[in-house]
C-alpha cells in the first residue's frame, strides 16, 4: 500500500526510521571534507526532473528536516499529554 492509504503499525514506522537513520549514519561516517562541496545530481521524481546540489547542502536539508519533525512531534505529544491529563 502506498500514499495516504498506508496505515503502518508503530513498530513498522520505528523499524523504518531505524533503518534510514542507520543508512544516514553510515553515509556520515564515509563522507569527507573534500566531498562536501561536490555537486551531485539525481532524479528524485520524474515530474521534478533532474536536480543538482552540493553534498553539504543536501546533508543540511536532511538534518534540518529531521530536527523540524522532532520539534513538531514533541510539540504535538506535549499537547496530547496536556489534553489527556486529569483536571
Amino acid at each position: 500500500t502506498s500514499g495516504t492509504a498506508a496505515r503502518p503499525s508503530s513498530a513498522e514506522v520505528v523499524a523504518l526510521h531505524r533503518e534510514r537513520r542507520a543508512r544516514f549514519t553510515d553515509l556520515l561516517l564515509r563522507v569527507t571534507d573534500a566531498d562536501l562541496p561536490r555537486v551531485r545530481t539525481a532524479v528524485l521524481s520524474p515530474d521534478w526532473g533532474e536536480e543538482s546540489f552540493p553534498v553539504l547542502e543536501s546533508l543540511t536539508v536532511v538534518v534540518r528536516g529531521h530536527a523540524d519533525h522532532l520539534r513538531f512531534a514533541q510539540r504535538d505529544l506535549a499537547t496530547i499529554e496536556q489534553r489527556s491529563a486529569p483536571a
